[in-house]
This record gives C-alpha cells, sequence and structure tokens, in this order.
C-alpha cells in the first residue's frame, strides 16, 4: 500500500466539517476513518488522554446498550464499537505510530487520508508543528462560518443534551451570556489566533483557508479539492448535517455576540477582502 497525503481539517466546529467529512468519505480517492473526529491531537498535545478515554468509553457503553435494545441496527453498531476500540488504542505508546495505524486502518490505496477534527482549532502553532512533521506531505484546512452564527450554533448543540438530560427550558441557560462569551465557547470563535498559530509555522501552499457559506453551494466545494489534488466530484447540496432544533437567537444577545466579535470580523475583513461570503456584509466594519 502507498503512502497517502496526510489532511488535517481543524475546525471550525459547526462550520460546515460534517459535510466535508461525508464529502470526502464518499470521494473515490480520499480516506476518511469511520468515525469522524479523531481527537488525537488536543487530547495528547493537552495530555488529556484520560479524559478522551473516559469519553470514548461512555459513548462505547451507550452503542452498547442501543445495540441490546435495537437488534435492527446491530451490525452497524458492531461496526461503529470496532472503530471506538480502535481510537481508544491511539494512545498506546509514547509516539504516534498507533494513530498512524488507526488512520491507515480500512485504507485501500486511496493517496489522501483526512483526519477531521474541529478541536484542533484551539490548538497551538507548536502543535501543528509536530504534526506536520508527522508526514512527509500534509495540508491543512481551517472553514470558518459567520461568526455570530456559528457561535449561535454551538451554543444550541451544547445545551440540546442538558434540555433532554434534565427537562430544563433553553432560555434558562442563556443568563450565562450575560456578562460576554464564555471560554469554552469563546475559544473555538477566535478565528483570528488559530489563523495566526497556523501561518506561524505551517507554508502557505500547505494550508488553504475556506467559508462554510461559499463551501455548500454548487462547486464551491472546488477550491478545496484543487488545493487537496483530487478531482471535484457533485457533492449532495441538498441533505444538510447537524442541524439541531431551530433556535431564534434573542436580539440582545445578537447584539452583545457582535459587539465580542467584532474583533474577528474586522481582522477577517482586513485579511480576506472580497473573500468573505455575502451573508457576513451586514457585521463587517461599516455595515452595522
Amino acid at each position: 500500500m502507498s503512502e497517502a497525503q496526510m489532511l488535517y481539517v481543524v475546525g471550525a466546529q459547526k462550520a460546515g466539517t460534517t459535510w466535508l467529512h461525508r464529502y470526502l468519505q464518499d470521494h473515490p480517492d480520499c480516506f476518511v476513518p469511520p468515525s469522524k473526529e479523531a481527537h488525537y491531537w488536543d487530547d495528547r498535545l493537552n495530555a488529556q488522554p484520560l479524559n478522551f478515554l473516559s469519553r470514548r468509553l461512555t459513548k462505547l457503553t451507550a452503542d452498547l446498550e442501543r445495540a441490546r435494545q435495537n437488534g435492527k441496527k446491530i451490525n452497524a453498531l458492531l461496526r461503529r464499537h470496532a472503530d471506538t476500540i480502535s481510537a481508544i488504542g491511539m494512545h498506546a505508546g509514547p509516539g504516534h505510530d498507533a494513530y498512524v495505524q488507526f488512520m491507515n486502518r480500512g485504507r485501500a490505496d486511496e493517496p489522501v487520508m483526512a483526519d477531521i477534527t474541529p478541536a484542533y482549532c484551539t490548538l497551538d502553532r507548536a502543535s501543528f508543528s509536530e504534526m506536520s512533521e508527522l508526514h512527509p506531505d500534509c495540508k491543512f484546512v481551517f472553514i470558518m462560518r459567520d461568526p455570530v452564527e456559528r457561535l449561535w450554533s454551538a451554543i444550541r448543540m451544547y445545551y440540546e443534551d442538558f434540555i433532554a438530560e434534565t427537562g430544563t427550558d433553553f432560555s434558562t441557560h442563556l443568563d450565562e451570556f450575560e456578562d460576554g462569551i464564555p471560554g469554552r465557547f469563546h475559544s473555538r470563535s477566535d478565528y483570528k489566533r488559530t489563523i495566526q498559530e497556523l501561518e506561524a509555522v505551517i507554508p502557505a501552499d500547505r494550508l488553504h483557508f475556506a467559508f462554510y457559506e461559499t463551501m455548500v453551494l454548487p462547486n464551491g466545494v472546488t477550491p478545496i479539492t484543487d488545493f487537496i489534488g483530487i478531482k471535484a466530484i457533485a457533492p449532495n447540496t441538498e441533505k444538510r448535517v447537524h442541524t439541531g432544533e431551530k433556535r431564534n437567537l434573542p436580539g440582545d444577545l445578537e447584539d452583545l455576540f457582535h459587539r465580542k466579535l467584532n474583533g474577528q470580523y474586522r481582522f477577517l475583513h482586513d485579511k480576506f477582502g472580497a473573500e468573505i461570503p455575502a451573508k457576513w456584509r451586514a457585521a463587517l466594519p461599516g455595515g452595522r
């Protein structure tokens, strides 16, 4: 089996990474592990392998219970169990060999393999440098979505589990945003920091920035496939993934989020100019 080019899609969360995962998973020239998010580099480099193992084992236990209750889906769940067990093994040993084996598990001879983990956007330049040194031919993609829309989508996703477990009203969880954006949400909203950390150590020809709003349009994924070096195929632009329950963003929070993220809009406007999606224009300097 020939060695594949390594592709890292490092975020952002709620910015179309699942859409791109499914697109690349269907592509004949790209191999993507069944488990979308490896969480190898963020857990390892943040010294949190025990947290990683705990999450994986919790997921495995929940899947086993679902398999017990629903025999019709047992085969699909068993495949997921095997992938989860393999992912747990990534942290075996001091080196990266187990991770490389995980990424190649099930690969035939596709010329590209991809690790699509949005949490990688929180890593620093030292981490990105180590990731790039693992493989002689690796590239990085960072996808961005309108900062306020992405943040609101992440908030809705975060609290859905709390609501399901506690039966609380969604609005009661919004009080913590009265004074700003909590750190767990802010770290993934800081596009400027992620871009600067990437550009500090990754050569420009191995780094691609994309926008969710244009990526999912017809032919919108072509700049990404051109960058990777694979042929563009027609994506399914009709089916949306991980949309969650529709909830309108309260006006006072929208104004607060725009104020807090104004520096992001300004930085992105200065850096990308006309490449910024039209939907963002109202929030750019002079637009609000």
